[in-house]
């Protein structure tokens, strides 16, 4: 008798998990609850007039799709039951940001519709990019509202609600959510390794439920009965259903770059149609990534637009200053933690600097700690004693021995509050970063690492990279370093350490291909040469 386990059943994984929601053509509503359901009706009145109604469960709680910082989603429908997705602004008691970030992200596609027809471009070259169906500033007078009080006035949501299409998903979700479809078998489980012992199946449950079967009366001939259903039964018990990280996990690198094909291409379109309009996102991470699947194609576009910035803002402009307002709150978002880029990490400096003027205005610092500074042209500087604002020229560095002095020209604007600047001989200054094109970029291929290494963070990823990220390093010169790990050419500990989060997984001795590790560093490297932003 052969007492080998059986073969595990091959499938071919994916990472979509999602529900076809190809749309059929509208119908009226024609549901028992349909003539019920203007008590759950709110109206939006921008850019044209239409109504939507809450979807309820049996407890005549809205259904929720998800929530986030500035608000919490909700699924609603048209009169023809279409669905849509509804965000419902949280009240903000010391500032008007639900009003800004409320308008803001209402007209976000008519901003870059308006502005691919400025430039004389294709409005279908809109892609990748959510479009707001409108809104409505008058929530609270609704029926809705009315019909819901009970249970939204303790979320405390404001009077602002954005409608938009409704996805299925956000990747966060995808990769974050547990799977009905896939299930597998926990490794730190004695019984799993003894009867598992080439590794865990990620499968159906029915599949595997049958090859614990198999696997159990193929090593127990000779057991009892009684004792070979308590080994089952101790192996289901250690079922369990796999996240999309888990199915990424099980494949091997060309099936897991093929899965991520589909949303890393869209996301490129997505930023491509934001930055040909001059807008930047700001702040791009799975969370705001949002999918469905139509038919066999998965749509996925960049979405969460309350942060849109136009890339040529005046840095006077006081909505656009990286800094802290009177309300000690940051005035532009700062990113999310894992996923922020150099300039919203360390947003702003400080030093001690010498003044000198003359045709225009120069700094002098000589800290040595402001050695590492990421400071540069167009970045800004604020004066403590003056309360002003410069937008900075140039930034050069001299060294003199082992230190760096650094020299930082600002242009004297053609105003009386140039001369109200005086030379100085030492006088503390602020630096603050201006977020731009690479902000926009390293989240681009902070989104490819996360996907690639199946949820490792791109921030710590950068964190243990950046003594190499210097001005005085290249790009493929970095590349070289990984090929020599990748390859066992280097047994070198930090470069081992650094590139570790691209190896299969832990006890793998494969690394990814160099072709999009060297993607990923020309996104998210911010002084190397030979990146994509270089200006």
């Amino acid at each position: 008798m052969n007492n080998a386990p059986s073969p595990e059943p091959q499938r071919q994984h994916n990472l979509d998990g999602l529900e076809n929601t190809q749309q059929s053509q509208p119908t009226s509503a024609s549901n028992s609850a349909s003539s019920d359901k203007s008590r759950y009706a709110f109206t939006i009145k921008e850019p044209k007039q239409d109504t939507f109604y809450f979807k309820t469960d049996d407890n005549g709680h809205p259904i929720k799709l998800g929530d986030g910082t500035y608000g919490i989603v909700y699924e609603v429908h048209n009169a023809n039951n279409r669905p849509y997705a509804a965000k419902l602004l949280y009240q903000d008691q010391e500032t008007d940001r639900s009003y800004e970030r409320f308008h803001s992200e209402m007209s976000s596609a008519q901003l870059i519709l308006d502005k691919i027809d400025e430039q004389g471009g294709d409005r279908n070259e809109f892609a990748g990019v959510i479009e707001t169906e409108g809104g409505t500033d008058e929530f609270h007078e609704s029926p809705a509202y009315n019909a819901l009080r009970e249970f939204l006035e303790p979320l405390q949501i404001s009077n602002y609600v954005l409608v938009m299409p409704k996805y299925e998903k956000t990747l966060k979700q995808l990769l974050e959510e547990e799977r009905a479809d896939f299930y597998t078998l926990s490794d730190f489980n004695p019984t799993v390794n003894e009867y598992f012992p080439s590794g865990t199946p990620i499968i159906s449950k029915d599949e595997l439920e049958s090859q614990i079967h198999a696997n159990v009366e193929s090593l127990t001939p000779n057991t009892k009965d009684d004792e070979r259903k308590d080994i089952m039964q101790t192996l289901r018990d250690a079922m369990y259903p796999v996240t999309g990280y888990e199915i990424l996990r099980c494949m091997n690198f060309d099936e897991r770059i093929n899965n991520m094909q589909p949303y890393i291409y869209a996301v490129a379109e997505g930023l491509k149609t934001l930055h040909q309009v001059r807008l930047l996102h700001l702040d791009l991470k799975p969370a705001n990534i949002f999918v469905r699947k139509r038919g066999t194609r998965i749509d996925t576009v960049i979405g969460d637009l309350g942060f849109l910035d136009e890339v040529n803002r005046q840095f006077s402009d006081f909505s656009y200053k990286p800094y802290l307002d009177k309300t000690n709150q940051p005035s532009l978002p700062l990113g999310t933690r894992h996923y922020r880029s150099p300039e919203q990490k360390d947003f702003f400096d400080v030093a001690d600097v010498e003044v000198r003027v003359g045709p225009d205005i120069e700094l002098i610092i000589k800290d040595p700690k402001f050695n590492d500074t990421i400071i540069e042209k167009f970045d800004v500087v604020s004066f403590s004693q003056y309360k002003l604002e410069f937008e900075i020229a140039d930034v050069r560095s001299r060294k003199f021995g082992e230190n760096h002095s650094y020299f930082i020209r600002l242009e004297k604007p053609e105003t009386e509050i140039a001369n109200i600047i005086q030379p100085e001989k030492r006088t503390q200054v602020y630096f603050f970063k201006r977020q731009r094109h690479r902000t926009d970029l390293f989240g681009f291929g902070a989104l490819i690492f996360e996907l690639l290494t199946c949820g490792k963070s791109p921030e710590r990823f950068y964190d243990s990279i950046r003594s190499y990220d210097t001005t005085s390093q290249d790009v493929e010169t970095i590349m070289e370093l990984y090929k020599q790990i990748s390859n066992f050419q280097s047994t070198e500990p930090g470069i081992v350490q650094i590139f570790a989060p691209f190896k299969l997984h832990e006890a793998s001795s494969t690394y990814a291909p160099p072709e999009i590790v060297s993607l990923i560093l020309k996104c998210m490297l911010y002084k190397a040469s030979n990146r994509f932003y270089n200006s």
